[in-house]
């Protein structure tokens, strides 16, 4: 179970990372980041009577937490999509989003079957083909490697801190960490004075972009009541490989043959996981 839903999220991340990239680069990028959010927390606040739990001190500490991660890895996503290539940022962004709370996760006590722990070392291995790229296919663009690490930072903060505080507590930590991540990027644009108006032809992409985040993430915090964070997060974060083939179908960039050799590797880690 925890192996479907962390790929369905994985799907769910890539599609609502290209949307969302492709539609701040044409419009008003924090009014995209800030709505599609506000949109996330609308679905949370909906969804949370058909998870019940409690709301203890450790959702809360960790909610926010995650939220915090949640809030700071997807501004900086956001500026890496719609100013860099797409290719760049998804990948390198999933390399932190995946090792860290493998890290986290083995340090912890977790112990993968030995079967399982072969995927995950492949699939971070996949990441990081998929996030290399040749400096010349980006000229006089930004590089997308500081966004990407950040947002790779952020959302390995988002992972962990929705695992941590165990089943019992139900969907709160979502819903906190959807309140303080929202709470975080307006307060960021306001103080920026960024415009928040969404522009009429920007709906469509925020609507698609926020849902799809919203149930990605739903979908991961499921995962972890079936699984380990060590696979879990490494599945989750396979996102970037549909990011990069979608921005290669549509925006038409190229991928290189290590990333192509990423993107392989990536399947053949999930094989590897699922057979455990």
């Amino acid at each position: 179970m925890a192996v479907v839903l962390g790929l369905i999220a994985a799907f769910a991340y890539g599609i609502s990372d290209f949307v969302g990239g492709h539609t701040s680069a044409r419009f008003n990028l924090w009014a995209v980041v800030a709505w599609g959010q506000s949109l996330a927390l609308v679905g949370m606040v909906v969804a949370l009577p058909f998870l019940p739990g409690q709301l203890t001190a450790a959702a809360g500490i960790w909610g926010v937490l995650a939220g915090i991660g949640s809030g700071v890895g997807s501004i900086a996503l956001y500026r890496g999509l719609a100013g860099a290539r797409m290719n760049v940022v998804a990948p390198l962004s999933g390399v932190l989003a995946a090792a860290l709370p493998v890290l986290f996760g083995l340090a912890t006590g977790e112990r993968p079957h030995p079967i399982a722990l072969g995927g995950v070392v492949l699939a971070l291995g996949a990441i990081v083909l998929v996030s290399l790229t040749r400096a010349e296919d980006t000229p006089g663009r930004s590089s997308g490697v500081p966004e990407g690490l950040v947002a790779g930072l952020g959302f390995a903060v988002l992972f962990v801190g929705l695992q941590r505080p165990g089943g019992k507590t139900g969907a709160w930590p979502l819903l906190l960490a959807e309140v303080a991540s929202v709470t975080l990027i307006f307060t960021v644009a306001l103080l920026r004075r960024e415009a928040l108006r969404l522009a009429r032809g920007a709906l469509p992409g925020t609507v698609v972009s926020g849902a799809l985040a919203f149930a990605a993430t739903l979908l991961y915090l499921l995962s972890t009541r079936h699984g380990l964070l060590s696979i879990v997060a490494v599945l989750v974060s396979l996102y970037p490989a549909l990011t990069v083939i979608l921005a290669a179908i549509v925006l038409h960039e190229r991928s290189t043959r290590l990333q192509v050799t990423g993107m392989i590797g990536a399947a053949v880690s999930v094989a590897l996981i699922a057979m455990s």
